[in-house]
């Protein structure tokens, strides 16, 4: 999407003005409305997940999506925004990301309130009903929340020791079956071939001086991850072995949750870049289908940008009802 070709509208001067963010590990999103849900302004940064990006740079990105998406309101009208940004479950991460909001935004003005992406999925996706939303992008991680408003979160414990099947966690794995290929101890050359390629290397040799000086980047993974789907679905067995071991990873976490909320049926959500591609999907869905008998996967009623645009209108008061979900609803489907 060309940021640059976001379009704004100008505003009437008497309502509202909320402001989104959905800040993730490869982009960060963001999209201001009034207070009936006409979307005013939009825009796209780099990523800004605190715990894999330095503090100048997620201030960065996320000024850059923001200021896209306010070219037609000053920051200082802002009634409030919200902030679901990937890693703001860590302590150290949201006390960064509260440190970013008090440069970005006059805290007298402006009503800030931070959560997680899965936050935002959630209430997006379900707003703000019971269900479970599976997060699968660059990381991974699920949220459920029961009918009492109880929260129960799985997975999500960041990159080096978790992102159960995700994208980087995809692409690491790759690496890995990848040298194994190299050196005989897996079967097969076309994923070793086809890492390569990626990578721009010519041979393992380069392979291997290039991961001595540096390790490849999670956002890096995760774009590999689209090439081992791509040779997955044409019939590469290597490849498909990967998959299925995310697809298992993911279908772990929705079982731990429905488990912990204790509820026999449940709605889940597949929100994520890799829950986009069909091939993964209908292989998720499937798995669900077999192992977590009661539960419905459902679509998402709106974006997790939009998400984010309701709980900052639900901390000033706004009372959700169905023609501002429609006016954000159409939003969504053309953003």
């Amino acid at each position: 999407m060309d940021p640059t070709a976001y379009a704004t509208t100008a505003p009437p001067p008497t309502l509202m003005y909320f402001l989104g963010i959905d800040g993730g590990g490869s982009r960060t999103r963001a999209c201001l409305c009034d207070e009936t849900g006409s979307i005013l302004g939009q825009g796209v940064g780099g990523p800004s997940n605190p715990c894999t990006q330095s503090p100048g740079d997620c201030l960065k990105h996320i000024r850059v999506a923001m200021q896209q998406a306010m070219a037609s309101v000053p920051s200082k009208s802002i009634a409030a925004v919200h902030l679901g940004i990937a890693g703001a479950g860590n302590a150290a991460a949201h006390a960064s990301l509260e440190a970013i909001a008090a440069e970005l935004f006059d805290r007298k003005r402006t009503q800030v309130t931070i959560s997680n992406d899965l936050r935002i999925a959630h209430m997006g996706g379900l707003l703000g009903q019971a269900g479970i939303a599976l997060v699968a992008g660059t990381g991974s991680g699920c949220l459920g929340i029961d009918s009492a408003g109880r929260a129960v979160v799985t997975g999500g414990w960041g990159d080096y020791i978790d992102d159960a099947g995700s994208g980087s966690w995809i692409g690491l794995r790759a690496l890995q079956v990848c040298v194994r290929q190299a050196d005989g101890r897996s079967p097969g050359a076309n994923l070793q071939q086809r890492v390569l390629d990626f990578l721009k290397l010519e041979s393992m040799s380069q392979f291997k001086q290039q991961f001595r000086a540096a390790e490849l980047a999670r956002e890096e993974r995760a774009r590999l991850a689209r090439e081992i789907l791509s040779l997955a679905e044409a019939g590469d067995s290597p490849a498909i072995e990967i998959i299925d071991e995310a697809i298992h990873e993911l279908t772990g976490l929705l079982q731990a949750n429905q488990q912990a909320l204790g509820l026999a049926e449940i709605r889940i959500l597949l929100m994520g870049g890799l829950n986009d591609l069909a091939y993964f999907r209908e292989k998720l869905q499937a798995s669900i289908e077999a192992q977590l008998p009661g539960a419905l996967v459902v679509r998402p009623r709106l974006n997790p940008t939009a998400g984010a645009l309701l709980i900052g209108m639900r901390s000033m008061g706004i009372q959700l009802n169905e023609p501002l979900i429609k006016a954000l609803e159409t939003a969504s489907k053309k953003s």
